[in-house]
């Protein structure tokens, strides 16, 4: 992007943040259902990066997938209802629709082979700094064919607006079966499980939320919960 480039307005990043998910099919030789259902740190690939989405101030969530006959959709349908995510997000399984969707919204287009990072995207959609933006770049909504092909450098716009591609940390992609094992070690250890024995981690962290949960359901005073 340009030095004499402005940037997209910042009230509408902050009040009208839409988001889709670009799930690109995996290599022949792997299931897409299987694939974006993979967990890691016990959480399904999509849904974790739908949660990141969601808590970094998206507004509006959609996934995009090519989806002829709406297989895909169907496989799934339950993780999209979870409870943690808005109700009825919208499945698009074609390009065309995903012109018509982003066309009415100012959209930032998800790499959703990559997981993404909170803070790092709730620095971007809520800061027009150049250095938050730079590894993302507005796109041709003429030219959207392209990210089927794996090739989104080829649709770069030159005008600075919506939609803006975000590709995701190249340590983040996700291109090979061992990549979900690399990525879920990262968050386990981020998260301070990686410290616990096994021990710890079967029988400790259970009990614990056991007891929490017990406490929180007894009528004892603040100072009560302090001394426990």
């Amino acid at each position: 992007m340009t030095e004499n480039q402005k940037q997209p307005d910042s009230e509408t990043q902050d009040d009208n943040s839409n988001g889709v998910l670009f799930l690109r099919h995996p290599k022949a030789i792997e299931n897409p259902i299987e694939w974006y259902s993979s967990k890691i740190a016990g959480v399904p690939f999509i849904l974790r990066n739908l949660l990141t989405l969601k808590r970094a101030g998206i507004k509006t969530l959609a996934v995009f997938m090519e989806d002829p006959n709406g297989n895909l959709k169907k496989s799934f349908e339950k993780i999209l209802k979870d409870s943690r995510l808005p109700k009825n997000i919208p499945w698009i399984n074609n390009i065309p629709q995903l012109k018509e969707w982003i066309q009415n919204n100012p959209t930032y287009i998800f790499n959703g082979s990559a997981l993404h990072n909170k803070k790092e995207l709730h620095s971007l959609i809520h800061s027009n700094s150049k250095n938050e933006r730079a590894s993302t770049f507005p796109i041709n909504p003429e030219k959207l064919n392209e990210l089927l092909l794996d090739n989104p450098t080829a649709i770069q716009s030159q005008k600075a607006d919506f939609p803006i591609y975000v590709p995701g940390a190249t340590e983040a992609q996700i291109q090979e079966p061992e990549d979900f094992k690399r990525l879920h070690e990262i968050q386990v250890g981020g998260s301070g499980l990686s410290h616990d024995s096994a021990i710890t981690r079967i029988l400790s962290r259970p009990a614990s939320r056991l007891l929490t949960r017990m406490f929180l359901n007894t009528p004892i005073s603040p100072n009560q919960i302090t001394l426990l």
